[in-house]
């Protein structure tokens, strides 16, 4: 298993720290390496495909180069002034299943090295169990999370976008009586910066009921090399 954080022992001590019994029980932060993620952290200035930009971000966190621009291009094709083709409609959840099954089988990235990708979708929530075994993993998700009530886009009466693609990093977790996780927070990075304060990187909390409410959509996501 490959665990990121202060190096394998402490991420390990901290993964246990999660599963002990009621007896041991105390929260503890399991996910990606923070600080090796918010060098990773870019925002979508460079597309207005903010799915891209978070697959961008993954890979990057692999230590792999795909830019944005590439990934949407490669969906969406070129317009006649040569920018990505913003008359094509793909939806997110489309283009980030397109782009894997692409990957699926080998690509290569913009330093020539081969690696290979595949996510699969879940629709709803992960489960603490799901969020458990991925984040230990080191694992990055893929999510589409809700706008708040209060930051929903309206173009006059009509919604234009009900949220957008965020990345699910790490979460504050502590073991129920039975060793069941619970999660106390999720932590999340957001690429879509219009309405977030950049200079926090696109770092989010989220309470497990806002968590719960938000959530649409899911990919779990492995990279090899």
């Amino acid at each position: 298993m490959k665990l990121y954080g202060m190096g394998r022992g402490t991420a390990l001590a901290l993964l246990g720290a999660c599963l002990a019994g009621p007896g041991a029980a105390r929260a503890a932060r399991i996910g990606v390496d923070p600080g090796r993620f918010s060098m990773a952290y870019l925002r979508s200035d460079q597309t207005s495909s903010i799915w891209a930009a978070g697959i961008e971000q993954i890979l990057r966190y692999d230590g792999l180069a795909v830019r944005q621009e590439a990934i949407a291009k490669h969906i969406y094709g070129n317009g006649i002034d040569g920018t990505t083709n913003s008359g094509n409609h793909a939806s997110d959840g489309e283009a980030i299943d397109k782009t894997f099954k692409d990957w699926k089988e080998g690509a290569v990235d913009e330093a020539g090295r081969h690696f290979k990708a595949a996510a699969i979708y879940w629709a709803g929530f992960p489960t603490p169990r799901v969020l458990q075994a991925e984040l230990a993993a080191g694992r990055p998700i893929l999510a589409f999370l809700k706008y708040p009530e209060d930051k929903l886009y309206l173009s006059g009466s009509a919604m234009i976008t009900p949220g957008d693609v965020v990345i699910i990093e790490a979460g504050d977790c502590v073991p129920d009586p039975d060793g069941t996780p619970k999660f106390n927070s999720i932590e999340v990075r957001d690429p879509q910066v219009t309405w977030k304060d950049p200079k926090n990187a696109g770092f989010v909390t989220l309470t497990p009921l806002e968590f719960k409410k938000r959530i649409l959509a899911y990919w779990t996501i492995q990279v090899s090399r």
